[in-house]
């Protein structure tokens, strides 16, 4: 299943899933500051991933996006649960206000517990930012107003929040850089290097750094051999900052492949067959270090989802020797409701 070089897709709803998981202080400081303020932090949060999966399939209103649900304490003592929607379309998804209505009721009803709605959106039309639902019948009304913010506004001030220190503010740079370069490969290429590098040297916590690595890599999906380009001058530029942010396996599987092409140089004694081999060990490295990240991130994404799997499954997806198979499988993981829905779709791939 040879990845559509045309059509570069983004696993943004994952991606947002996991930053909202580590950095939720930080999300709601960016984004809404007064409900920052009012929460207790010292209590800590608590992400209600069961919870939220239980009321979901009683929904029936248009697709989940990124969904979050987390449990809070106010400064005053009381528990609020804050329902998180991220919403990444290309056009206006006329749904939505309904479907902040149905989850926050749903919520409440289940629960019976305070519920704040908030709403990102993340697409390319400046003019939607749907805010409340309601609906009146013979002078009876319904209504819920919720909070949203729109990606997009941030177009002319993002670079003022890098500098005030939020690393959040590198995670809305990176989605609008990706709305910004569909269909673009190599304008996107030379924002992702450009965000990475900037973000490595703004002197964040290693973890921070990893982690808005990884919101990067992800969101700003590239071609195959632009994806091995970038590793290739990011592990350049990490060996002279001196801060592994790339995930050890990978640095590993390419200084691996490195060895090998310069001993096989070695053994032709001849100066233009060592940089043949080095060329074929480098190559082989990245495409050996890109597969195991790609089998990792999709065992993730299951575990995240639905606990732990069968080691079956586990070692059927590190035996996957295509990549573009494991990232096509990874789209999946992402849709089905059960772990046996997955198992299904990775036994009709290995029939093609």
């Amino acid at each position: 299943m040879p990845r559509n070089h045309s059509a570069i897709s983004s696993d943004f709803d994952n991606a947002w899933k996991e930053i909202l998981n580590g950095h939720l202080p930080l999300f709601l400081q960016l984004f809404f500051p007064d409900v920052h303020r009012e929460i207790d932090w010292q209590r800590g949060y608590e992400v209600l991933e069961q919870e939220l999966h239980r009321i979901v399939p009683k929904a029936k209103v248009g697709k989940r996006v990124a969904d979050k649900l987390v449990k809070v304490f106010r400064l005053d003592g009381e528990e609020i649960w804050v329902f998180i929607h991220i919403e990444i379309q290309s056009q206006r998804d006329a749904a939505l206000p309904e479907r902040m209505y149905v989850y926050n009721s749903l919520i409440y009803l289940q629960y019976r517990k305070p519920v704040m709605s908030l709403a990102v959106l993340g697409d390319a039309d400046p003019d939607w930012k749907p805010e409340e639902f309601t609906y009146t019948v013979w002078g009876s009304e319904i209504r819920l107003h919720y909070q949203t913010v729109k990606l997009l506004d941030y177009r002319d001030t993002i670079e003022a929040l890098i500098q005030s220190g939020n690393p959040f503010a590198y995670f809305v740079k990176a989605h609008l850089k990706t709305v910004e370069t569909q269909q673009q490969p190599q304008k996107r290429f030379d924002y992702k290097e450009a965000i990475t590098k900037e973000m490595m040297d703004q002197g964040q916590p290693l973890e921070v750094v990893q982690s808005i690595f990884k919101f990067i890599d992800i969101v700003m999906a590239l071609p195959d051999e632009l994806e091995q380009a970038f590793l290739r001058r990011i592990h350049t530029y990490q060996e002279e900052k001196n801060m592994p942010i790339l995930a050890p396996f990978e640095i590993i599987a390419k200084q691996e492949g490195w060895q090998e092409g310069w001993q096989k140089g070695l053994e032709t004694g001849e100066q233009r067959g060592e940089q043949r081999g080095e060329q074929r060990g480098e190559q082989r490295g990245l495409q050996i270090g890109g597969l195991r990240e790609a089998q990792t991130a999709l065992t993730e994404i299951l575990e995240d989802r639905f606990g732990t799997l069968p080691d079956t499954l586990k070692d059927h997806i590190q035996n996957i020797e295509d990549i573009s198979r494991v990232r096509y499988l990874r789209k999946h993981a992402l849709k089905v409701e059960a772990v046996s829905d997955f198992e299904k779709i990775m036994k009709d791939t290995d029939c093609h």
